[in-house]
């Protein structure tokens, strides 16, 4: 693990979601789309994701089960939850989320706030970004997106 700010100079802003309890973050600048579920009743039954793929503004997209990934519970899909759709590498993906709770700009003054700290041997997060008491942790969507390419 390594402490670099470096990596968030590219950032112009932060999503924070939940996962259950956890806190996650992506990057602004790679979100295409946040979205509600119920705007898509076809994929979801009982609460639940039950079709993998959905079309936002004509957008074919993939959506990933970042739950099962970090080996997470999946709640019930609530009125809090969302889908994040991101531009990652020339694929569109999305994921389902417990909760968006807040999108945080990181202009010049802020940015001294923050910090990233770099996973150097973790499969599937980039990182954490600490903000005073709370941390944030970067899933590193590269990999995920290259993983589900090479499993499909």
């Amino acid at each position: 693990m390594s402490d670099s700010s470096a990596n968030l100079d590219l950032f112009s802003g932060l999503v924070v979601y939940y996962l259950n309890d956890k806190l996650f973050c992506a990057n602004y600048n790679d979100v295409f789309a946040i979205v509600i579920p119920a705007d898509y009743p076809k994929n979801f039954s009982h609460s639940y994701l039950i079709n993998s793929n959905l079309e936002i503004e004509n957008v074919a997209i993939s959506v990933i089960d970042l739950h099962s990934l970090f080996k997470l519970k999946r709640h019930k899909i609530t009125l809090t939850s969302r889908i994040i759709s991101l531009e990652i590498e020339g694929h569109t993906i999305g994921f389902l989320v417990d909760k968006v709770e807040e999108v945080i700009t990181l202009n010049t003054s802020m940015r001294n706030d923050f910090k990233f700290i770099e996973y150097k041997n973790e499969k599937l997060l980039a990182g954490k970004v600490k903000y005073h008491d709370a941390v944030f942790y970067l899933p590193n969507f590269k990999k995920i997106v290259n993983e589900s390419i090479d499993h499909y």
